[in-house]
């Protein structure tokens, strides 16, 4: 088994090779994707991005996917998939920009809105049954 003292200083060695063999190569793709945040690259960003990512240019290309006309097997144009419209429909989606905790604590708040106003309400109706009562 080769000595420790004949070990270190290729340690040395390999550590300043993979520093030089990792670091170059790692800086020339940081910047090349620094570049690609220019104008004339944008073509190949938004070709990257989903439908729903894309800037504001595809908006009108968006909305079309979001409610399509169909035509249907005779040849009748003007269909559509759903009556419902799109935006309808992702209302009863949860929420994606808030986390699950997020999303439960709101609730929780809705809830307690709704229990204060039970109760009240019913505080209300007791003390109407108690009035007509004690007016008999």
């Amino acid at each position: 088994m080769p000595s420790t003292r004949l070990i270190a200083p290729f340690l040395q060695l390999n550590r300043y090779v993979m520093l030089v063999i990792f670091f170059i190569p790692l800086c020339c793709i940081a910047l090349y994707e620094v570049t690609l945040q220019s104008p004339k690259n944008n073509w190949l960003k938004n070709w990257f991005l989903n439908r729903d990512q894309a800037d504001s240019s595809t908006e009108s290309e968006g909305a079309a996917c979001q409610n399509p006309e169909v035509n249907g097997e005779d040849g009748e144009s003007g269909l559509e998939i759903s009556r419902i419209k799109f935006a309808e429909l992702v209302k009863v989606f949860p929420n994606t920009h808030q986390s699950s905790e997020a999303t439960v604590l709101k609730e929780i708040g809705e809830l307690r809105g709704l229990v204060k106003m039970l109760v009240k309400r019913i505080e209300d109706l007791g003390a109407e049954v108690a009035g007509k009562g004690n007016a008999q």
